[in-house]
């Protein structure tokens, strides 16, 4: 009986020690306060002066500063060497900021009836985009895409992957 308890627990202390192995290797949060520098916090001014924001690296390679603007939350991107690669605005409920033109596109595609959960806002030296995060009962949810000038671009499946300054979207 000794054996078959000792048995049991062994097996049980190896399947929560590679339980935890495998969660702590699967986590990419390598999200790390950052103090920004004098430089950091003059781009940041040019695009968007007299912001509050907090300051993070992210994904080793970027610099991200965040801060609530109009009722939005807003992430601006920088390179290592404090170079502007993307800022991101999450647009908050009742989404009025969103330009009506965006929501003319929307509201006329065929997903215009569908709930929408999230708007976010992307602007790059390359592109922006908007993608609406929506759902109906008995369907996927949807990320739907469309351009700066409300033109559709795609739709798919929503992944829950982040947008990052060199995704492709087309």
């Amino acid at each position: 009986m000794n054996l078959l308890k000792s048995t049991k627990l062994l097996a049980a202390l190896l399947l929560s020690s590679s339980a935890a192995v495998y969660l702590t290797s699967c986590s990419d949060d390598d999200d790390h306060d950052f103090t920004p520098t004098t430089d950091f916090v003059n781009e940041l001014n040019k695009l968007y002066p007299n912001v509050d924001a907090e300051w993070e690296t992210r994904h080793n390679n970027y610099r991200v500063a965040e801060f609530d603007k109009m009722g939005d939350e807003y992430e601006v991107w920088f390179s290592k060497e404090g170079q502007w690669v993307m800022t991101e605005i999450d647009y908050e409920a009742p989404y009025t900021n969103v330009p009506a033109d965006i929501m003319t596109a929307f509201y006329g595609s065929e997903y215009g009836e569908w709930a929408i959960d999230d708007i976010d806002y992307y602007e790059r030296a390359s592109d922006s985009f908007y993608i609406f995060d929506v759902e109906q009962r008995g369907q996927y949810d949807m990320d739907v895409y469309f351009d700066a000038d409300g033109n559709f671009i795609k739709a798919e499946r929503d992944t829950d992957i982040d947008i990052r300054p060199s995704t492709v979207i087309k």
